[in-house]
């Protein structure tokens, strides 16, 4: 729900920023590509600004657990798991203890057999 209202707040203000962002008047020329540059180019430049921001963001973060898991590194899909659960609790609850991860197939077979 909070990712949607965001996404509403920024449809509403994308016509407010345009309006004051567009109805200016300067421009100036950059010699070296011969471009002028007026404010339009500013707004392209505004609305593209959050995409990359996310964008550069999204290369701080690791690699899913499961995709991890799958690529046969169990225990850096622990250290995963770890470090999502210590940025979800801001680190004020105890660390997570995670002993071992199977894939979902294996317990399916242990399960099995047991019976």
């Amino acid at each position: 729900m909070g990712a949607s209202f965001v996404f509403g707040i920024g449809c509403l203000m994308l016509p407010a920023i345009a309006y004051f962002v567009i109805n200016q008047e300067w421009e100036f020329t950059i010699p070296l590509v011969g471009m002028v540059y007026r404010p339009w180019r500013l707004f392209l430049v505004v609305c593209g600004m959050p995409s990359l921001v996310c964008g550069l963001a999204l290369l701080r973060f690791p690699e899913s657990p499961k995709f991890v898991f799958m690529q046969g590194k169990k225990d850096e899909a622990i250290e995963t798991i770890q470090w999502m659960h210590k940025l979800n609790t801001s680190g004020k609850e105890a660390k997570l203890q995670i002993v071992s991860i199977i894939d979902e197939t294996e317990a399916q077979q242990t399960k099995a057999r047991r019976k």
